[in-house]
């Protein structure tokens, strides 16, 4: 079980630095990996559990925080595109406006 908590933990970290990177295309995959781990751990019985729970406790208080930034990230990224959208937008208008004058 110290494999799968480890594995988890790392799934995470690799997740939150591709989202720092603005990487989302390499995020996806790791999310899929994750939530096979996640399933997996949640089927363990309870006596695994409880030999594990402070460590367990740990990275989950970990995973939680990195996944609060990730998804700020996520978030942050989304304005900028959309922002970026807006822009190209208007000026795609104004070109055309411009043209039309001529």
């Amino acid at each position: 079980m110290d494999n799968e908590i480890d594995q988890l933990l790392s799934l995470s970290r690799q997740i939150n630095a591709h989202a720092h990177k603005g990487e989302w295309e390499q995020v996806e995959p790791l999310q899929a990996q994750r939530t096979s781990l996640l399933e997996a751990l949640d089927s363990l019985d309870q006596a695994n559990l409880d030999t594990q729970s402070d460590r367990l406790r740990e990275v989950i208080q970990e995973v939680k925080r990195l996944d609060t930034e990730s998804l700020l990230l996520a978030g942050q990224q989304k304005q900028q595109l959309s922002s970026d959208h807006s822009q190209h937008m208007k000026g795609k208008k104004m070109q055309r406006a411009y043209s039309a004058l001529k």
